[in-house]
């Protein structure tokens, strides 16, 4: 399934650019994206049919390709999957955020990306009913969390 969420930064391209090259080689992206997963899990605990499940997938492994810059665009590939023994349960997200400059003094943050639903078919059901609606949820929530982190390299920095 194809996903897309953007959010408009307040600042200017060169230093979108430059806060978020920072954030991958820091690792700080990858806090960004953890405290994201972290919302999107507890939606689908809160939604679905798993409850409060000990031991269910907790944690995401997150991982970035190295930035590249094309034309004026700015371009960090990301994979999401979650790990640990019911990591199967949940759908891993291949994406590319990228930075583009809306105006001299604003950037376009985006994500796009592909998540494959668990279980097959019934997956597939899963996520016509439930599954995408949490993806949805997550994905913004990531994206705003990048947003904050470069917008406000500090804030980002203490998640």
């Amino acid at each position: 399934m194809f996903i897309t969420q953007e959010e408009h930064l307040g600042i200017p391209y060169g230093a979108a650019r430059s806060r978020l090259a920072s954030l991958v080689v820091t690792g700080n992206l990858s806090d960004a994206s953890h405290t994201a997963y972290q919302a999107g899990l507890t939606t689908l605990m809160r939604v679905g049919p798993f409850g409060d499940v000990p031991g269910a997938a907790k944690l995401v492994r997150v991982s970035f390709l190295e930035p590249v810059e094309r034309g004026e665009s700015f371009h960090v590939g990301v994979r999401w999957e979650a790990t640990g023994v019911t990591a199967g349960l949940f759908p891993m997200l291949d994406g590319d955020f990228t930075l583009a400059p809306t105006s001299t003094d604003g950037t376009r943050l985006t994500l796009m990306g592909v998540y494959g639903p668990p279980f097959g078919l019934l997956g597939a059901a899963l996520n016509a009913v439930l599954l995408r609606k949490v993806a949805e949820a997550t994905i913004r929530s990531l994206v705003r969390s990048v947003a904050e982190a470069i917008v406000e390299p500090a804030i980002g920095a203490g998640r």
